[in-house]
């Protein structure tokens, strides 16, 4: 397979990723949990550290477990 239709497929997988995630949100004590529900099987929790930061930087560790898990992706957002 050569680089460019391997590029292509990186791409295409990753634009299916994101298009297919649900996402929504829960309140809790003072704070608004912001999730992204990727693929399907056992939920793997990862929740944003520090203030500030998005969960998205997670997001390459995310992709290391195998597809039989499915990645919940946490950002909690105060509303105070």
């Amino acid at each position: 397979m050569n680089w460019k239709r391997l590029l292509i497929y990186a791409i295409t997988a990753a634009v299916s990723a994101v298009l297919n995630a649900q996402t929504g949100s829960v309140p809790r004590g003072g704070f608004d949990l912001h999730y992204r529900l990727q693929g399907s099987g056992k939920p793997v929790v990862f929740l944003a550290g520090g203030p500030g930061f998005d969960v998205d930087y997670l997001e390459d560790a995310a992709k290391l477990f195998p597809v039989r898990y499915q990645p919940a992706h946490i950002t909690p957002i105060p509303t105070l």
